[in-house]
């Protein structure tokens, strides 16, 4: 059966918004959206997932996903039936070699990020076919940066191009990163330095039989910095624990700054600090077998007020919220290319959104099974009425 090729939605502008009040969109109170489960599976076809690695929506609700596992991928229908797959690990035309991530252009292609090349392929009845690689020394034009993907990799629908991250490591636990613009040919368009981002809060061990290296671990509910960019390379961060978004064009210009004064992360539980405790004491026990010096730790009374962010097939931001450990629910705000707060989303917890795979009222998500495995999920979102 003949299928049209699908293309990401066109975008039509940046978020301008300077402060969004708390509960309001465009003067009206915000609908909370809550998603139910429709469709749950666990495999491809005959075969079970083994790691989705990442999953790309359609304009025809349809999702791509990516098995970084098996090398493969699979574009499912909404009844949960593969309608196409390819892929394979190797070095061959076509093969895949450690893949992250994918995404399709305007122009239906399909790009896969592996750790030193990208892969373009396209659907053509059915058909996945491949096109081209492009391999890291075409597009870096430098041996001591190594690629991995933008996660993912983002295409700019205008121009048809891709995104992909390069780090320098040098000497240093934080690498310098750099952001390339790839087309299709693999010439580079353009190429930044990637956004800096504060130190998240951290525990530093000290070794001095080892001349006073210090390695860092991430403290328990410390701080963290967030970043997401849309197809047109713009990006949101995070970079307090406070309700916080900064909005920027892709030249780093702030064009929105989004605050939720009101919105506090939860209180980290009794049973949430005795596991985070302990590990600490796992951690502390470690670095003491090797010489090794660990600081005096206090675990946060709160969480971060948020948990992550993303933007969508359609480029709105979901601002995705810290929950309390008992919490059956995860909630994100959603907010739209103009800035303003279009409705609270809600869905079960357990399922991981983040890959931006969300149109309209649909989702695909991640969950699962009893025994972790797996599973693709599908969300439909419905009004529940309007958040006070």
């Amino acid at each position: 059966m003949a299928r049209a090729t699908t293309t990401l939605a066109a975008l039509t502008g940046l978020l301008l918004g300077a402060v969004v009040p708390p509960g309001l969109a465009n003067g009206q109170e915000v609908p909370l959206r809550a998603g139910s489960i429709q469709l749950e599976t666990e495999s491809a076809g005959d075969q079970p997932f083994g790691r989705i690695s990442w999953l790309t929506m359609t304009a025809d609700e349809e999702v791509w996903v990516l098995d970084g596992s098996a090398s493969v991928f699979y574009l499912i229908g909404v009844d949960g039936q593969v309608v196409a797959s390819f892929g394979r690990s190797g070095d061959g035309p076509g093969d895949l070699s450690m893949p992250c991530c994918l995404r399709v252009d305007a122009t239906g292609r399909l790009w896969v990020q592996g750790m030193t090349r990208l892969d373009i392929f396209r659907l053509t009845a059915d058909q996945v076919v491949f096109e081209k690689r492009l391999l890291n020394e075409v597009f870096l034009h430098d041996n001591s940066l190594a690629s991995f993907g933008a996660r993912p990799p983002v295409l700019l629908t205008e121009s048809n191009t891709a995104l992909v991250r390069a780090a320098r490591m040098g000497n240093s636990y934080r690498p310098e990163i750099h952001l390339f613009e790839i087309d299709s040919s693999g010439e580079t368009v353009r190429r930044w330095a990637y956004p800096e981002t504060p130190e998240p809060d951290r525990i530093m061990y000290e070794f001095p039989r080892r001349g006073g290296h210090i390695i860092p671990q991430m403290l328990p509910y410390g701080s963290r910095s967030h970043l997401a960019r849309s197809s047109k390379a713009m990006y949101a961060l995070v970079t307090t624990n406070e309700y916080e978004v900064a909005v920027h064009d892709l030249d780093g210009a702030v064009v929105a700054r989004i605050s939720r004064p009101d919105v506090q992360g939860p209180s980290v539980t009794a049973s949430e600090r005795s596991q985070a405790e302990a590990q600490v004491r796992q951690w502390d026990q470690a670095a003491r077998r090797v010489g090794g010096i660990i600081p005096q730790v206090t675990i946060p009374a709160r969480k971060p007020a948020v948990n992550r962010i993303w933007f969508d097939a359609e480029d709105r931001l979901w601002v995705s919220l810290s929950v309390d450990g008992d919490a059956v629910m995860s909630e994100a705000d959603v907010y739209d290319t103009t800035g303003a707060l279009l409705f609270r989303a809600q869905w079960p917890r357990g399922v991981e959104l983040r890959h931006g795979a969300a149109r309209g009222t649909v989702a695909w998500g991640i969950g699962k099974g009893p025994l972790d495995e797996p599973r693709l999920v599908l969300i439909r979102f419905r009004d529940q009425g309007s958040v006070k």
